[in-house]
């Protein structure tokens, strides 16, 4: 195997985009819709790291606080112009279908290859833990990017939370 054929082996496809001015990516096959001008409604006693829910075709869905678990200022977002990633929430071995959760975004940029090699762990974690942090960071383009990893975004206990809230 030459080393062009290698390289392509390692690379990814990532959805690009934005929340304020930070630019990130996540991996395109974790992105299961996007929805856009869907509203997000508050859920008194959810976890603080859940925004709110909107209507999913499985009921409520929560919508997670970019704020709480990713490296941005979305303080001045309007969240009536963005749009939703909604993603699987998968613990384990579990091939269920039946829970999602959202990641409401400024902007979609585009789809991109980023080759494993260019990704490395952030120099800071949110959580306290490296082995937790859902952020690594890459260069494209000259550019830095923050990969996020989307199973590390949500825990069981925060789901758990959200819907005893829901009831």
């Amino acid at each position: 195997m030459d080393s062009k054929d290698q390289s392509r082996q390692e690379s990814h496809s990532y959805l690009k985009f934005r929340i304020g001015d930070t630019h990130l990516a996540i991996p395109s096959k974790k992105v299961w819709m996007i929805l856009h001008g869907e509203t997000i409604q508050g859920v008194t006693g959810a976890p603080h790291s859940m925004k709110g829910k909107i209507p999913f075709y499985t009921g409520a869905t929560p919508i997670l606080d970019p704020q709480q678990k990713l490296p941005v200022d979305a303080s001045h977002c309007d969240d009536s112009e963005g749009c939703v990633l909604m993603m699987e929430f998968r613990k384990g071995n579990s091939e269920r279908r039946d829970h999602f959760f959202g990641l409401p975004v400024d902007q979609v940029i585009g789809i991109d290859e980023i080759s494993a090699k260019d990704i490395s762990p952030a120099k800071h974690s949110l959580s306290g833990s490296d082995r937790d942090n859902p952020v690594g960071t890459a260069e494209v383009n000259h550019e830095t990017i923050h990969i996020v990893d989307p199973e590390k975004l949500i825990t069981s206990k925060d789901m758990k939370l959200f819907w005893e809230a829901c009831q």
